[in-house]
């Protein structure tokens, strides 16, 4: 692909407003969480979620070699953590620096996250330069608060489009 045609992938990719996700695999001691934009729910029977990370991502390899990664759906209060989780060369522990509990599975859940799913890997498949992973829902949960948005570049919150549309 040309650097055109990037260019015109990434600025159309950009008008898709997405809920922001941080996702986070691993064992106590060897922990990494990335923000991930590529996340869809795909069936209810068996409980089945998407996630796409970078197929050589050390997230990639987590995920794969422990069998086990949450996905938590950030709130709007979150933006700081999604920056971090999303900051090449960043320390791979840095979502846990905010409040978390580890999972029936062994690996965190971030607390203030407006919801969750716990999976087990299911499958992998890459796709281009990303690995498609399937996970079998175990648990799943939800906190309080909007989500946080991302569009265009940039996060964007749901309350104050909702103060508008009461007015």
């Amino acid at each position: 692909m040309n650097d055109s045609m990037i260019s015109k992938l990434k600025n159309a990719a950009a008008r898709f407003a997405s809920g922001v996700t941080v996702v986070v695999s691993g064992r106590p001691g060897s922990v990494h969480a990335v923000t991930v934009s590529a996340f869809s729910c795909v069936s209810l029977a068996p409980p089945l979620i998407l996630v796409c990370v970078n197929a050589n991502s050390k997230i990639a390899a987590l995920m794969e070699n422990s069998g086990a990664f949450t996905v938590n759906v950030l709130s709007e209060r979150q933006a700081g953590l999604s920056d971090r989780c999303a900051r090449p060369g960043r320390e791979p522990m840095a979502a846990l620096d905010e409040p978390h509990h580890f999972s029936k599975t062994g690996v965190p859940i971030l607390s203030g996250a407006v919801s969750y799913f716990e999976c087990e890997v299911s499958s992998r498949q890459d796709a281009g330069d990303h690995a498609i992973f399937l996970g079998r829902v175990v648990d799943a949960g939800v906190g309080d608060g909007p989500p946080l948005v991302y569009f265009n570049r940039d996060y964007k919150g749901l309350t104050p489009l909702m103060r508008e549309a009461r007015a």
